[in-house]
Parts: structure tokens; sequence; C-alpha cells
């Protein structure tokens, strides 16, 4: 009998209907963000429905397919500015983030091709994992941001430099998030039009939620508890006060941002779902 990647329970089935029916949606064009293909990963872990998953294969292999036309000679995608998916605007080369959401979709790829018996798909995706594991670890710990750090740690639990490279971190900001001030990881490389918009930390500094919680998780997970929970307490403070998660707050981390050209995206998921992750594992902490 077929045994799912992860045997749901009652608790999950709620949650595996709400996720299957966003990914229900997808088409090639929408599934090319390598987060799509995790969002069927993430619905088939929590309902076992192979048959549904079936009908998502031939669109994953497309998906994935996609990234080929932006990689290098070493299997790293690259950039393009005002590119094909969002952290794309304005920045160029091969990105940490990008490339770990890659590298996560094609591991994520492998297990579902195998679980419906598509040898020859999953291990082409063996192959495109196992050759583009070590640029992509050399490109995280040259570019050392909080988001692939944290993602590092949140998806390679066997990989031995990930502790070193939040120690390091840690060390630039040892106090974690002080009050009234933010810490910011280390420049990230965009091109000069971003850094004249005053956006060089876009989607990188722990202004914006979703970094900030993904680094709450990271270190968690890890077992920084301390530190973890004071990032973590951040949010919790601003879910008290403003009622929800907020996309982006101001330079003091305390309100979120309203301008006239552009106001802070309310009810922010891509904060709140690593949010509720990093709830959790403060809970597994404390048990």
């Amino acid at each position: 009998p077929h045994t799912p990647l992860h045997k749901p329970d009652v608790r999950t089935r709620e949650s595996a209907r709400h996720v299957r029916g966003c990914a229900s949606v997808l088409t090639p064009a929408l599934l090319r963000v390598r987060c799509s293909v995790i969002m069927v990963s993430e619905a088939y872990r929590l309902s076992g429905d192979r048959e549904w998953l079936l009908q998502h294969a031939p669109t994953i292999r497309e998906a994935l397919a996609f990234y080929d036309l932006y990689t290098d000679s070493a299997g790293l995608v690259h950039e393009l500015p005002f590119g094909n998916w969002e952290d794309s605007l304005l920045y160029t080369g091969a990105r940490a983030f990008t490339n770990l959401m890659y590298l996560e979709a094609l591991r994520r790829a492998r297990e579902l091709f195998s679980e419906l018996g598509r040898t020859g798909d999953a291990e082409e995706m063996r192959r495109k994992s196992d050759r583009v594991y070590e640029p992509v670890m050399n490109l995280v710990s040259a570019q050392r941001d909080t988001v692939s750090v944290g993602l590092a740690a949140l998806w390679l639990p066997a990989e031995p430099r990930v502790e070193h490279w939040i120690r390091s971190m840690l060390e630039v900001f040892p106090d974690t998030m002080p009050p009234n001030r933010w810490p910011v990881p280390p420049p990230s490389t965009c091109c000069t039009i971003l850094r004249i918009l005053g956006q060089g930390g876009y989607h990188r500094d722990f202004r914006w939620s979703n970094v900030g919680c993904i680094w709450a998780a990271a270190l968690l997970r890890r077992g920084f508890t301390e530190e973890g929970e004071e990032v973590l307490a951040r949010f919790e403070q601003a879910i008290k006060r403003f009622g929800t998660l907020h996309e982006v707050y101001d330079a003091e981390g305390s309100v979120p941002v309203s301008r006239a050209l552009y106001g802070s995206e309310t009810h922010f998921s891509m904060g709140i779902g690593p949010y509720l992750l990093a709830l959790s594992l403060k809970s597994e902490r404390r048990a």
C-alpha cells in the first residue's frame, strides 16, 4: 500500500484543504516560482492525496524546467532586473535567497516524483540538486543575509556550516534586536537604481516581517532559544498593538509604513506563515 511522505492526522486535514485549494489553481505560468512548487509539496504532505498530486506532476516538471533559462554553468539561477519573479526587481546576478528556494524546490520535486513512481523525473531532479548544492552553499556563505541563512537553517538540518553562519551573523548584531533599532544584515548586492531609491534592504532587513519571522524561526529551530524569542517578541508586540502582522515597519520597527505612494500590506501572509512556525517552535521548546 502507498504511504505518503507524512501521514496526515485529523488536525492537519482542514489546513490541507485550504492549501490544496490554493495550489489547485496553479498553472504552468503561475508555477514558475520556486515557492509554488513547495506549496504543492506542503499540500500533499498535509493531505496525502496521491490522485491530486498526479494531476500536478507535469506542471511541476515544466515549472522547474523554466529555470534552466536562467542558470549559469554552475547551475545557479541569475536574477534579471524587472525579471520574472518579485525579488528579481532590480536585483542582478545570483542571489542566495532565490537559489535556496530553487534548491529546495528541486528536493521537493524529487520526493514527489519518487512518490509517484516517476523514477526518471526523480533522478533528473536529484542530479540537478546535487550539481547545484555546493555552489548554493558557497553563495549563502558569501552573501550571508538573514533570509538565506534563515532558510538554510530551516531546510538543511544536516548542513554543518549553518550554525557557523548564524553565530557569525549574531556577532554583527549581538543584541539580536535591541529596542528602537532593528539590525540590518550585511548589505545586499543590488543595482544602483535600487540603492538610490533607498530600497537596498528590500525584503532583506528586519523591518520586513517575513525577514524577521524567518530569522526567529531559524534561531529557534537551531537551538538559539533566547535570541529567537527576542526576535519573535517584537512581532508578538506588533500584533497586539495593530491586530495583525504588516508587511514592513518604519526604521524604528514600531509602526507600519504608510506613505503617499506606498502603504504596508496588512495581514501579510509572507510574514504570518513564518510567524506561526516560530510560535510553534517556541511552544515546542517550552514544552
